[in-house]
C-alpha cells in the first residue's frame, strides 16, 4: 500500500535522479571501458588461457558502444546494460571458479544499481532473473549439461549446499528492495514536502496574502515575459484609505481590500495581469484594447466595487484616484511604466475627487516638483515657515466684520509662494495633518490678541481642521492645553470641518463636537451642498455656523435651481439655530440674491482677501443693491 500510494511520487523521484546521474555516467563509462580493457592486456600477457581476457574485452566494446550512442541512449538503458553486464560477470566467476565472495558481490553490484536507480517494478524483476540465474550453473552441471570439473569446488554442486546459497542471496535480495524502496519513498516524501514548502515560499514571495492577487514582483515579471507587446497599464488607489482604517479599523480596511479584488479579478479577461501593487494600490495590465474602452472598463469596475460595498454595509462611499500609461514594451521596461502610471495617479489625486489620468511628460515635471516640495514640507511646518491670512466675515445686519477665517500661506525657498491647493494635498499625502494643523492652531492662538486688538473683542477666528486631525486620538486634549497655556477662550474659536466629513463619521463626529462644545468651541459645517448630507445629521451634529459652498454661490443668477437650493439651505437657520456663511461672494449681484435671499453674513474677495495680520483693514460699507 505504502508503494502504491507513493507511486506518482516515486516516478518522479526517479526521473529526478536519473537526470542527475546521467551527467556522471557518461563520465564512468568511459572510465570503466578503458580500466576493462587494461585488465584484459593485463591478464592476457600474464595467463594467457584465462578465459576472463575475452570477457572484458566484451565488457570494454559494450561500454565504447553506450559511449558513442550516449546523447541517444536514455539513462535507464544504459543503466540496465551495465547491470546486465554485471550480473553475467558474477554468473562467469561461478562458471569458472564457483561460489565465491567475487561472484556474490558481482550480483549484489548488478541488483544494487536497478534497484538503486531504477524503478521499483524494475527492481523486482530483475532481483527474481537473478535468483533464477545463481543456481544455474550447479543445476546445469549437476544434470551434466556441462563439464567444468576443476573449476569450482565439488562440494558446492551438492544441491543442499547451492539451496543454502541461493535462499540466502533470495532473502537478501528481498531486504535489499525492501529498505531501498523504503529509502527512496521517505526521500522522495521529503523531497515533495520540500518542493511543497518551496512552493508556498514562492506563492508568498509572489502573491498577496490577504487579498490572493499577485503582487507587484509577480505583476512586473508577468508583463516583462509579455515582451515586445504593447498595452495600457492602470495604477490605482483609494481615495482617502487611511481614514478607512484609522476611523473604521483595519478590519474593515481588509474587507473593502478584498472587495476590490474580487472584483478587479471578476473583470479580467484571460490574457490581462491584474495584482496588488501597493497598501491600498492596484494594478493592471491589458493588450488589444482602445483608450476610450478602458476608460468605459473602469468605470464599470469603479460601479461593480460601489455594488460590492453596498451588499456589507461598507460605511463610506469610496473613490479611486487612476493613472495611465500606454506602454510598448519594445522600448518601455515594466518598472519605467509602471513608474509613469504612479505619477499620473498621484497627479490624479490633486482632482479632489475620483479621477483618471493618463501620463504625459509635463504631468511628470509638475510630479517631480510636488515631491520636492513634499521633501521640503515637513522641515518647513517644524520651523514654521508658514504664516496666517485672515478673510473677514461681514454681517449684512451690522455691516461690520463679526469674524476672520484663518488660512495658511507658505513662501518657499525655492518656489517661491506655494498655493494651498498645492500644499494642503500635499500634506493629507505625507500624513502631516496633525503636525500642519497644531501649527497652525498654535500661529492662530498667538495671532488672536492682535486679532481682537485689530477687529474687536467679539469677533471669532474661525480654523481649517482636516478630518484625520479632527479625528485624532490627541486633538482634543491639544486644542485645550494649547487655549489654556496662550489664554485664549475657547469661544472665540469656530472649528470648521468639511461636510463629506461629516457623513463618513457622523458617530465619531458626535462624539468629538460634544466634547469640544462642552469645552466652549465652536464648530462649523464647511462647503455645504457638496456632500448631499440629510437633515436628520444637522440635528445629530449640533453645530454654529454652515457655510454655503463656494461652487453654489458662483453660479447664483445663471441657475434657478441653484437659487432655490440656497433659499432652502438659508430656510434650516430658523429650525437649528446656527449661522449661514456664504463663501465665494466675489459680485455685487451675487450679494443682492443672497440677501434677498436671507443670508446675511458673507465671505469672499468682494469684501476681502486673506490679509496677513499687520496688514490695516480696509474700512468698506456693504455694497449698496439694486
Amino acid at each position: 500500500m505504502l508503494f502504491e500510494r507513493t507511486k506518482k511520487t516515486r516516478s518522479a523521484y526517479d526521473a529526478r535522479v536519473l537526470k542527475r546521474i546521467e551527467k556522471v555516467l557518461d563520465v564512468l563509462i568511459p572510465i570503466a571501458g578503458i580500466t576493462a580493457m587494461g585488465i584484459a592486456g593485463f591478464v592476457f600477457f600474464n595467463v594467457p588461457d584465462n578465459p576472463f581476457v575475452y570477457f572484458d574485452l566484451f565488457f570494454a566494446t559494450c561500454m565504447a558502444v553506450l559511449f558513442l550512442l550516449r546523447k541517444i541512449l536514455p539513462t535507464k538503458i544504459k543503466i540496465a546494460v551495465i547491470a546486465a553486464l554485471t550480473l553475467l560477470l558474477g554468473e562467469a566467476i561461478i562458471l569458472f571458479r564457483g561460489f565465491t565472495g567475487n561472484s556474490i558481490l558481482m550480483f549484489v553490484l548488478s541488483s544494487l544499481l536497478v534497484v538503486g536507480f531504477l524503478s521499483l517494478y524494475s527492481g523486482i524483476l530483475f532481483s527474481f532473473v537473478s535468483v533464477l540465474l545463481l543456481p544455474i550453473v550447479p543445476i546445469a552441471t549437476r544434470l551434466g549439461f556441462i563439464d567444468f570439473k576443476g573449476y569450482y569446488d565439488p562440494e558446492l554442486i551438492d544441491p543442499i549446499e547451492w539451496l543454502v546459497q541461493v535462499m540466502l542471496f533470495a532473502l537478501f535480495e528481498v531486504v535489499l528492495i525492501v529498505i531501498i524502496n523504503v529509502i527512496k519513498v521517505n526521500l522522495a516524501l521529503s523531497v515533495q514536502e520540500t518542493e511543497k514548502h518551496m512552493e508556498r515560499i514562492v506563492d508568498m514571495a509572489y502573491h498577496d496574502q490577504l487579498t490572493g492577487l499577485p503582487n507587484r514582483a509577480k505583476f512586473i515579471a508577468s508583463m516583462t515575459e509579455a515582451a515586445k507587446k504593447r498595452g495600457w497599464l492602470v495604477l490605482f488607489d483609494v481615495r482617502g484609505f487611511s481614514l478607512v482604517n484609522s476611523i473604521h479599523g483595519n478590519t474593515m480596511g481588509d474587507k473593502l481590500l478584498k472587495v476590490i479584488a474580487d472584483c478587479i479579478q471578476a473583470n479580467r479577461r484571460g490574457n490581462e495581469y491584474v495584482a496588488r501593487t501597493g497598501s491600498n494600490e492596484f494594478g493592471w495590465y491589458s493588450e488589444d484594447i482602445s483608450e476610450t474602452e478602458l476608460i468605459a472598463r473602469a468605470n464599470l469596475f469603479a460601479g461593480h466595487v460601489y455594488e460590492k460595498l453596498l451588499e456589507i454595509e461598507f460605511p463610506r462611499i469610496i473613490l479611486f484616484n487612476t493613472g495611465f500609461v500606454y506602454m510598448n514594451q519594445e522600448t518601455d521596461s515594466a518598472e519605467t511604466s509602471i513608474q509613469k502610471a504612479y505619477i499620473a495617479m498621484e497627479l490624479a489625486k490633486s482632482k479632489g475627487v475620483s479621477y483618471m489620468m493618463r501620463y504625459d511628460a509635463l504631468a511628470e515635471e509638475a510630479f517631480r516638483k510636488n515631491e520636492t516640495i513634499i521633501n521640503l514640507l515637513e522641515p518647513a511646518i517644524q520651523n514654521k515657515e508658514f504664516f496666517m491670512c485672515y478673510q473677514e466675515k461681514i454681517s449684512h445686519k451690522i455691516n461690520k466684520t463679526i469674524g476672520v477665517e484663518a488660512l495658511a500661506r507658505w513662501n518657499c525657498n525655492p518656489y517661491g509662494s506655494v498655493s494651498p491647493v498645492v500644499f494642503i494635498p500635499l500634506i493629507e499625502k505625507s500624513s502631516l495633518n496633525n503636525a500642519f494643523g497644531n501649527m497652525v492652531i498654535d500661529l492662530v492662538f498667538n495671532d488672536i490678541p492682535q486679532l481682537l486688538k485689530k477687529y474687536g473683542e467679539d469677533i471669532s477666528v474661525s480654523i481649517n481642521i482636516s478630518p484625520a486631525h479632527f479625528l485624532s486620538f490627541s486633538f482634543i486634549e491639544n486644542l485645550v492645553n494649547t487655549a489654556e497655556n496662550k489664554g485664549i477662550s475657547p469661544s472665540t474659536i469656530i472649528l470648521e470641518v468639511t461636510e463629506e466629513t461629516m457623513i463618513d463619521n457622523t458617530e465619531e463626529m458626535i462624539l468629538v463636537i460634544s466634547k469640544l462644545r462642552k469645552a466652549g468651541f465652536k464648530i462649523a459645517l464647511d462647503d455645504f451642498g457638496t456632500g448631499y448630507s440629510s437633515l436628520s445629521y444637522l440635528a445629530l451634529l449640533d453645530v454654529d455656523e454652515l457655510k454655503i459652498d463656494r461652487s453654489f454661490v458662483f453660479r447664483l443668477g445663471e441657475d434657478p435651481k441653484i437659487e432655490a437650493l440656497i433659499r432652502s439651505i438659508i430656510s434650516l437657520k430658523e429650525a437649528y439655530q446656527f449661522s449661514i456663511v456664504a463663501e465665494g461672494v466675489e459680485t455685487q449681484e451675487q450679494c443682492a440674491i443672497l440677501n434677498r435671499l436671507g443670508c446675511d453674513i458673507y465671505q469672499g474677495f468682494l469684501f476681502s482677501k486673506p490679509i496677513p495680520i499687520g496688514e490695516p483693514v480696509q474700512h468698506r460699507d456693504f455694497p449698496t443693491h439694486r
